[in-house]
């Protein structure tokens, strides 16, 4: 069963990478990711991203219906940022729910970590909470500071 406010996985964007995509691969991030812009430099494999173009997006499945569906919905970061913070308001978690542990699914470019965002309703420091599966690290991944941001940064819309 997914928590009220769903599951998160924030993915790569990776329509600059579309030619070297194969079967469903190719059909799922033509019509997800085509919208996010940005592109490949032959070259030097380097990818580029113009005003507008985000690097990456957020996936969510929600349970939003009465008979405990799930949907999944496919959101910018300021988007989904914009729906948790009026899903909130909105009272769509109940009060007790309200500060539960935002669940994450993050994509590293290569291997997958899940997170929770700890949030205490400002009686605590905001904590990314990473769980990693790996003997590697990934502390200092692009991917954990920007989901740190996504999950923590609706706190300077209220």
């Amino acid at each position: 069963v997914l928590p009220p406010l769903g599951v998160h996985f924030v993915r790569y964007n990776q329509w600059p990478e579309i030619e070297d995509a194969t079967h469903e691969e190719l059909q799922r991030i033509t019509a997800e990711e085509q919208a996010y812009g940005g592109v490949r430099d032959p070259k030097s494999l380097a990818m580029h991203y113009e005003e507008g173009d985000i690097s990456f997006w957020v996936d969510t499945s929600v349970r939003q219906d009465s008979i405990g569906e799930s949907h999944r919905f496919c959101r910018t970061p300021l988007e989904w940022q914009r729906w948790r913070f009026e899903s909130l308001q909105k009272g769509v978690a109940a009060a007790d729910t309200a500060a539960a542990p935002c669940l994450f699914v993050v994509d590293l470019n290569g291997h997958f970590v899940s997170a929770m965002a700890l949030d205490s309703g400002g009686k605590a420091i905001p904590t990314l909470v990473v769980f990693n599966t790996t003997q590697s690290s990934y502390l200092e991944s692009p991917a954990l500071t920007r989901t740190f941001d996504l999950a923590f940064l609706d706190q300077a819309l209220t």
